[in-house]
């Protein structure tokens, strides 16, 4: 996983990460990705059936573009952050989580986006369980932001699992034991039964068994 990235470092990449392009249009090359990833950002953003909500539709379009530009007018004019593709959906933070563009998420959260909105369905998820699930191939940056915003630790997903424990499913030992550090208490009996039975490599084992250890100790506490 990468290292960890406070919040100030985290504003200062953001605020310049983006490049100018094509006339009066500025982008942000690595937000847009390729049209493959453009093409699941959208798949993702508009659910099962496809569906788009016109008035939806110049929101996520700027997000995914990585048109930063379009995005600010959109924000700056007034554009609600709350508009989904289709009720329930995924939020356009969420979306800009899932592309992993700081800059982005930024501008969202500056705009009063609901950082622990949770969308609908089997599936359903928080910004911050996607910024989580994409960063740890791309980074964390936009998960220590998003927390460090007031995202919520303790929201049930419907498998009635968490973020902690969604990182403890993905081998993040480590984060595990900083979210614990950050006074996650939730749900300790789910964490230390997942913490049993997953397996890490050598290299992660002392920082699983170190949860556990904390885990345990806090159940005995309460």
């Amino acid at each position: 996983m990468a290292g960890i990235v406070g919040a100030g470092v985290f504003l200062a990449l953001a605020l310049g990460a983006a490049s100018m392009s094509d006339g009066l249009t500025k982008r942000i090359p690595e937000c847009a990705g390729t049209a493959h990833e453009r093409a699941f950002a959208w798949k993702v953003a508009s659910g099962p059936q496809a569906k788009k909500d016109p008035a939806a539709v110049p929101l996520f379009e700027a997000i995914i573009d990585g048109d930063e530009t379009g995005l600010r007018r959109l924000l700056e004019s007034g554009t609600s952050t709350e508009l989904r593709l289709y009720p329930g959906g995924w939020s356009a933070l969420m979306v800009a989580a899932q592309i992993g563009c700081p800059v982005s998420v930024r501008l969202l959260l500056e705009h009063g986006a609901d950082v622990n909105y949770l969308s609908d369905g089997d599936d359903a998820d928080t910004a911050l369980g996607v910024a989580l699930t994409y960063g740890v191939w791309d980074g964390m940056s936009i998960f220590y932001a998003l927390l460090d915003h007031g995202a919520k630790l303790e929201t049930k997903f419907p498998n009635d699992t968490d973020v902690v424990i969604h990182a403890a499913t993905l081998g993040q030992m480590k984060l595990v034991n900083e979210l614990l550090d950050r006074g996650y208490r939730s749900d300790l009996p789910g964490l230390l039964e997942t913490l049993e039975i997953i397996h890490v490599n050598e290299e992660t084992e002392p920082y699983k068994q170190r949860a556990m250890e904390r885990v345990k100790a806090l159940i005995h506490e309460k």
